[in-house]
């Protein structure tokens, strides 16, 4: 069946089963290349003519299974002959069938519209949510087809949130904790000198496949879990409601957070963002939306552009609106604000997808003047500003004083 290849136990289980989405959290040198290629050589000798993708972050990390798949079908004897491209972009075809290999990082947004009986996703958790949930399982929706999602933990991400899916749901998401040592070619020498020489955290990510979080990470996994659990939490219907804006520059998105109730006890109502619209129709979606959920104050990032946007937004507003000037200082204590809310779950968020990405991948990242705060590259945190105004638009809660004591002389 493996044309001389013997898999080891988890390789066989995992080809083995058959669902629509298959979720593989591998340590290094567990064989998820070689796993996933005969996944695919699979796929391509079934009778129907099949379309199958491989996608990874870069197009390099494409080649080692799109290269094991070539060898796989080049020991095989008869059968259709193999056509070969390697440039510009890798790709092979069997008899009716058609093998792809693309880059999410630079080819992302020209996925769409393409249809795949299998699509390979290798080093999932490092790929952008929406390039998963929004791009490619749309692409196997008609097909009845098949996504592999396979990867070493980044974190506790997306890529975490379906491994999870996966450990309780039956019959659709199926996944697999894949450590190293489960490979019995894999040296225990080797490992045990991997062990010795790397810090405890490295070690039971890299080959123990465990989420955790990284050092970076400014919002922990847990506190957004137990923030969205408190999304629905009832607040004093009179509480205050306000908003938090951040303009949009470049190819980011401006953002707008609603929030009720106090900086010590608070919920986020509703979040939006709009992409690549002009100024003026930004500012009445806003205003509109201000005007729906009754807000009483509206504070925004009044930088650069934030400058001219917010005078366009003013007129069209029945309530106040506030700008501040971003700088290290400013931003840092509105992060360390929205952290600390969240570190004590007095905070709750909507279940938001995009919300929470930008909170899960937002980062503290150290420089030799400092500490900077903001989204990994090619991400965005957009979301995660507006909502740290949101917060900080909020009143501090009012403490009623007791007197305990007639006046005293002093």
């Amino acid at each position: 069946m493996f044309l001389g290849w013997k898999p080891h136990a988890g390789q066989r289980l995992f080809l083995e089963t058959k669902v629509p989405i298959k979720v593989l959290a591998c340590g290094r040198r567990w064989g998820k290349s070689e796993a996933c290629a005969h996944e695919i050589v699979q796929t391509l000798n079934e009778p129907a003519p099949r379309e199958v993708l491989i996608v990874a972050p870069t197009q390099d990390q494409c080649l080692p299974i799109f290269d094991k798949v070539c060898e796989i079908l080049q020991r095989q004897t008869g059968g259709p002959a193999v056509l070969l491209r390697r440039s510009p972009r890798p790709m092979l075809r069997y008899g009716g069938s058609r093998l792809l290999a693309r880059s999410s990082a630079r080819e992302g947004r020209y996925l769409r519209g393409r249809k795949a009986h299998l699509i390979v996703v290798d080093e999932a958790a490092f790929l952008q949510s929406p390039v998963i949930m929004e791009t490619l399982l749309p692409m196997v929706a008609d097909t009845g087809g098949r996504i592999v999602l396979a990867s070493t933990p980044q974190g506790k991400n997306h890529f975490h949130a379906l491994f999870a899916q996966g450990q309780i749901e039956e019959g659709r998401v199926w996944s697999q904790q894949c450590p190293s040592w489960q490979n019995p070619l894999l040296s225990p020498v080797q490992l045990d000198w991997q062990r010795d020489s790397m810090s405890g955290q490295q070690f039971g990510v890299e080959y123990q496949a465990q989420f955790v979080d990284p050092a970076g990470q400014v919002f922990k996994s847990e506190w957004l879990e137990k923030a969205v659990k408190r999304g629905n939490s009832e607040i004093d219907s009179d509480a205050p409601i306000v908003a938090g804006i951040d303009w949009a520059r470049y190819h980011d998105y401006t953002a707008l957070a609603i929030a009720q109730g106090y900086r010590s006890h608070a919920v986020i109502r509703a979040v939006y963002r709009w992409h690549r619209v002009p100024w003026q129709a930004q500012a009445q979606q806003i205003a509109q939306t201000l005007r729906e959920f009754h807000v009483e104050r509206a504070l925004c990032d009044r930088t650069g552009a934030g400058d001219a946007a917010m005078e366009i937004l003013e007129p069209l507003c029945d309530c106040p609106i506030e700008g501040i000037v971003f700088n290290a200082a400013h931003k840092g204590r509105l992060i360390d604000q929205l952290a600390l809310v969240l570190e004590k779950g007095s905070l709750g968020l909507p279940n938001e997808e995009a919300l929470l990405n930008e909170l899960r991948f937002f980062e503290a990242v150290p420089r030799d003047n400092g500490v900077k705060l903001s989204a990994p590259i090619g991400g965005h945190d957009d979301l995660v500003i507006a909502t740290a105004l949101a917060l900080d638009a909020l009143p501090a809660p009012y403490h009623t004083p007791i007197c305990i004591a007639g006046k005293r002389r002093v």
